[in-house]
């Protein structure tokens, strides 16, 4: 009999003090599409760079874009086109939540061949080719968890060791993930 006095002034406790956590919300990991940047180098440029802007909304699926509550940044990817044997590449890449790009995202180091990147080079995967910034990093992070989502920028500024040719090209691609806070 005393347990069930206890239980009962328990459960009217819970009830009228607004307790909740049957009502948290449950994270569910919604996959972001890899975000590609795309940038044509121009003829005859060895210091080429440029930027581009992207809605970070079209990359997320419909359902859960209102939803987002936390972001993360799986790998960053970068591959060019055009091949160049000999050729030395060295260069940066910066990105900016919004419109411009000012925060450094990911290094390409001294003394790095063209020819190395025609394969996607990774920062999880290929850290002597790619050396990734904890600050650029926060950047992207960020992006995703503002609401409403917004723009983000990725710049690039590379040196090459010979004049660029006809159809050069350098790919950067961030691969991400949002997590999606859902009501039961």
């Amino acid at each position: 009999m005393r347990a069930m006095v206890v239980a009962g002034a328990l459960l009217g406790f819970l009830a009228f003090t607004g307790f909740d956590c049957i009502n948290d919300p449950f994270t569910l990991a919604v996959n972001v599409d890899p975000i590609p940047f795309h940038f044509a180098v121009p003829v005859g440029s060895t210091t080429p760079s440029d930027k581009e802007v992207v809605d970070l909304q079209n990359y997320v699926d419909d359902d859960y874009v209102d939803d987002l509550i936390s972001g993360a940044v799986n790998d960053i990817g970068i591959r060019v086109v055009g091949s160049h044997t000999g050729r030395s590449v060295s260069g940066a890449v910066t990105v900016g939540n919004g419109t411009t790009a000012t925060t450094p995202l990911v290094t390409i180091p001294a003394g790095r061949s063209w020819n190395d990147y025609l394969t996607e080079r990774r920062v999880a995967t290929s850290p002597s080719y790619l050396t990734a910034n904890s600050a650029g990093l926060d950047t992207l992070v960020a992006a995703l968890k503002k609401r409403p989502l917004g723009f983000v920028t990725v710049q690039y500024a590379v040196t090459l060791g010979s004049a660029s040719v006809a159809g050069d090209s350098v790919i950067i691609t961030i691969y991400s993930q949002a997590g999606a806070g859902i009501h039961p």
